[in-house]
C-alpha cells in the first residue's frame, strides 16, 4: 500500500509540475473533491467541502497541500494552487492494480508564519493524507518538513528548493534546481557569459531559498573574482 501512495504522489506531481504555470482561469467543478481547512486555528467544525464529495464506490487517497494565500507569499501560492486544483480537475482519479482511486485535495491555505506552517501540517497529518504538496516559500517548508518527515509522509516541492530541504529530510523532494545550484550558475553567467567584473546582490531577508542562492552566489563570485 505505501508504493502505491508513493506512486500516486508522484503521478499527481507531474500533473501540477506540468499545468501549473499554464492555467490562467479558475477551474470549473467537474466533480473532483477538495477540502479546505485553516493552516493555525482549524477545528473539525472549520472544515469546508469546496466540491462535492468523492464517489462513494472509490477508495480515496488524501493529498494534502500546503499554499499559503494572504500574505506576501499569496501571489505565488494562489498561482501555485490554481495549477493544483487545476491539475486535480484533470487527473480526478487513478487507476493502481485495477482498482480506481479517487483524489481528494485537503488544502491549508491560512499560512501567515513558520509556526502556522507547522500547525497547517498537524492538520494534515491528521486528516490523514498520503503526501503533501507544497509550498512556494522554502521556509514555510522546511518548517512543515521536520513534522512530515516524522510521520513518513513525503512533501514535494514544486517551486522552492533549499538545499537543506532535501539534505536534512529524505522524504523531501523538488522539482526544481537546487538554491545552491541557481546562485552558483548565476555567477558563472554574469562572469564568464556577461564578463562582467561586479554584481549586485538584492535579496529578499526571511526567504530562505532567496538567502541561500545569494549566499551561493556571493560563494561563487568570490571564487570566481567577481566583485558584489
Amino acid at each position: 500500500m505505501k508504493k502505491q501512495y508513493f506512486y500516486i504522489f508522484f503521478l499527481v506531481a507531474v500533473f501540477i509540475f506540468v499545468l501549473s504555470a499554464c492555467t490562467s482561469e479558475k477551474p470549473t467543478d467537474t466533480g473532483t473533491s477538495e477540502v479546505t481547512i485553516s493552516g493555525e486555528e482549524a477545528s473539525d467544525s472549520s472544515y469546508e467541502n469546496e466540491s462535492s464529495q468523492a464517489e462513494e464506490d472509490k477508495p480515496t487517497i488524501k493529498i494534502g497541500v500546503l499554499e499559503p494565500q494572504n500574505n506576501p507569499y499569496g501571489a505565488g501560492g494562489r498561482l501555485e494552487l490554481l495549477g493544483i486544483k487545476f491539475a486535480n480537475v484533470e487527473k480526478p482519479s487513478v487507476s493502481i492494480n485495477g482498482v480506481e482511486y479517487q483524489i481528494q485535495l485537503i488544502v491549508s491555505d491560512d499560512l501567515t508564519s513558520r509556526q502556522s506552517a507547522k500547525s497547517a501540517a498537524k492538520k494534515l497529518i491528521k486528516e490523514g493524507v498520503s503526501a503533501v504538496i507544497g509550498c512556494c516559500s522554502g521556509s514555510y517548508s522546511l518548517s512543515a518538513a521536520s513534522l512530515l518527515s516524522e510521520a513518513n509522509i513525503p512533501l514535494l516541492n514544486i517551486s522552492v528548493s533549499p538545499i537543506r530541504l532535501t539534505e536534512n529530510y529524505k522524504n523531501s523532494f523538488t522539482l526544481t534546481n537546487t538554491d545552491k545550484s541557481i546562485g552558483t550558475r548565476a555567477a558563472d553567467y554574469i562572469f564568464k557569459k556577461l564578463k562582467k567584473e561586479s554584481a549586485y546582490i538584492l535579496c529578499l531577508l526571511g526567504d530562505d531559498s532567496a538567502e541561500e542562492a545569494s549566499f551561493f552566489f556571493a560563494q561563487r563570485s568570490k571564487a570566481l573574482g567577481l566583485r558584489t
